[in-house]
């Protein structure tokens, strides 16, 4: 048995163990529109999604191509093809106010995405004529 110590003075432990659970983390698969509103009232973001970097939640792309609406929401980071995904993001500060390296809490297909918006303007745009049908 060895007496050594390992001095840890000088290891920002703060920024060790983000990278660590940043590494480890597997984000949240949003599916359905129940998911993405779950995700953003766990995150205390709006119901409409003004400001979300005022929660330090971000976005990016990943992915090639846009293709099938309910495709996979797959990290395919790093690869060269594979269907656009947004992966929602969490910005990292340190004590310091250091940039910290983003977590990734949460991904979905970009077509799907689409796919929800437009259905939300084809029920606004029926609603619309119903009410100046006088229904």
């Amino acid at each position: 048995m060895s007496n050594d110590t390992i001095d840890l003075s000088d290891v920002d432990l703060k920024a060790l163990e983000a990278e660590v659970a940043r590494r480890n983390h597997k984000p949240q698969q949003i599916n359905t529109p129940q998911d993405l509103h779950l995700f953003a009232r766990q995150h205390a973001l709006r119901p409409d999604w003004h400001e979300p970097d005022e929660s330090d939640i971000d976005a990016r792309i990943i992915g090639t191509h846009l293709d099938n609406a309910t495709g996979p929401t797959m990290r395919n980071e790093g690869s060269e093809y594979g269907e656009f995904n947004v992966v929602l993001v969490q910005r990292g500060w340190g004590d310091d106010g250091e940039r910290l390296p983003d977590r990734d809490l949460a991904v979905i297909n970009l077509a799907t995405l689409l796919s929800w918006a437009a259905e939300s303007g084809r029920q606004q745009i029926i609603a619309q004529r119903a009410e100046a049908d006088g229904e």
